[in-house]
């Protein structure tokens, strides 16, 4: 009944191709050693995600990482959290979780000129959202070579092989935050994923 109010569909199927990793090549080493300097980055292990903080449902993903994140805490006292991004939503949900600068090991950067520089600080990339399609950040970072833990929703199961070319999480805290601390107490796990997400991608989404 709605569909006359949204989008009429066209005579014929038009296939649009919208998954394909762009180059992402690493940043130079002092790109990398001045962001850190800058967001007072520590030398303990990185899990970055960056968000546009448009959609309340992407919003509500990262909310689940800072949940999930204060329980990784506990098991690793020095991990450290990259935030990125920017957006309407952003300043509501600084100010709704209470952070600063530097609170906890949090970090939010706001919008960044660059976003591969913290993306290739990352010991872990992840991507939780509740609403998503086929996200090119994701591909970007395993096209990097990164161990991704990413949200089981739209298209990136036909992307991130569980336990093969990355993880796939509920999104609930505790799913989420078990998932984190294993790949950061065993970076050789992280490792493996991430050179297997860099070869599927290479291969399937040129």
């Amino acid at each position: 009944r709605r569909l006359d109010n949204t989008a009429r569909p066209f005579r014929r199927n038009v296939e649009v191709i919208y998954g394909a990793a762009p180059p992402a090549p690493r940043p130079p080493p002092d790109a990398l050693a001045a962001f850190a300097r800058s967001f007072g980055l520590g030398p303990g292990p990185v899990v970055c995600q960056i968000t546009r903080f448009y959609y309340p449902l992407k919003v509500k993903g990262a909310e689940r990482l800072l949940q999930a994140f204060r329980i990784v805490r506990r098991a690793i006292p020095d991990a450290q959290l990259l935030l990125v991004g920017s957006g309407p939503l952003w300043q509501a949900f600084k100010a709704e979780h209470g952070l600063g600068k530097a609170t906890d090991g949090v970090v939010l950067t706001g919008f960044v000129d660059d976003p591969l520089v913290p993306m290739a600080l990352a010991d872990v990339y992840c991507h939780i959202s509740l609403q998503d399609a086929l996200p090119i950040v994701l591909l970007e970072a395993m096209s990097m070579g990164k161990a991704v833990v990413a949200s089981a929703v739209g298209g990136i199961p036909e992307v991130v092989e569980d336990g093969v070319s990355g993880c796939l999480t509920t999104s609930t805290a505790e799913d989420l935050s078990r998932k984190l601390i294993l790949l950061l107490q065993a970076p050789e796990t992280a490792a493996a994923l991430g050179r297997e997400a860099k070869r599927q991608v290479t291969e399937r989404l040129d």
